[in-house]
């Protein structure tokens, strides 16, 4: 019985697994950068928050 012997010529390039891989890395630092820019702050975060401080009474002492 012969032996099979099976080479594989041409296929030196990436595979297109490889260059959808790298496409999709790309549009996610891209969409990282859109939305939460340099600053880190997300660019779709407007909280506006006041905070006042609490009202404290402080009674004098009653005279005895």
């Amino acid at each position: 019985m012969a032996d099979v012997i099976v080479e594989r010529d041409g296929d030196s390039g990436m595979g297109a697994g490889l260059i959808l891989g790298i496409l999709i890395v790309i549009v996610a630092i891209g969409f990282s950068v859109w939305d939460f820019g340099f600053n880190t702050t997300p660019s779709h975060s407007t909280t506006n928050v006041n905070v006042n401080p609490p009202n404290v009474q402080i009674n004098p002492p009653a005279a005895s």
